[in-house]
């Protein structure tokens, strides 16, 4: 088998025209999908205003915009400088087994939300979130918990104006 040419970036990495093709496939479809949604998507299918707070179709226009920056960032940044082209990382089984360790944790937190409250909710969370990624000082899960449940009930509540459970 003929050894393949590397460019110097490339020097000692194993060439994967795959893995290339395929970051270059899905940001194409990711800002494709992002521009229909900010055509087409968002203005027909979002409800009126109910005539108090921001838009219905806010932060879902917000959320299109960020999809769009990051997927056309991607695309160029593969396009320009050939990311992707070394191997490619392999999911393995502590990475398998840490992300089935955090998705009960994620599927519980909106039910949770609604049967208890944002701000409750939001605590429990976080203190299960951070005793799963190993932080173990009282005082660090204190101030997280609190700190970013305050900030994020602030935003939604008064700066979105946004009412929460």
């Amino acid at each position: 088998m003929p050894k393949t040419k590397l460019p110097a970036w490339g020097k000692g990495r194993h060439w994967n025209k795959k893995m290339y093709k395929s970051n270059v496939i899905v940001y194409s479809l990711l800002f494709l999908l992002s521009a229909l949604l900010l055509v087409w998507l968002i203005p027909a299918y979002t409800p009126e205003s109910v005539g108090y707070g921001l838009s219905p179709a806010f932060l879902p226009y917000v959320l299109a915009i960020i999809m769009l920056i990051c997927s056309g960032w991607l695309l160029l940044k593969t396009l320009v400088t050939g990311a992707g082209r070394g191997e490619a990382p392999v999911l393995g089984k502590t990475q398998l087994l840490t992300l089935i360790k955090y998705m009960p944790v994620f599927f519980l937190a909106f039910p949770l939300m609604s049967w208890i409250g944002f701000i409750p909710a939001a605590c429990i969370v976080l203190v299960i979130l951070q005793y799963l990624s190993g932080q173990r000082k009282p005082l660090t899960i204190a101030l997280v918990t609190i700190i970013t449940t305050m900030a994020a009930y602030c935003f939604m509540h008064y700066g979105m104006q946004v009412p929460m459970p």
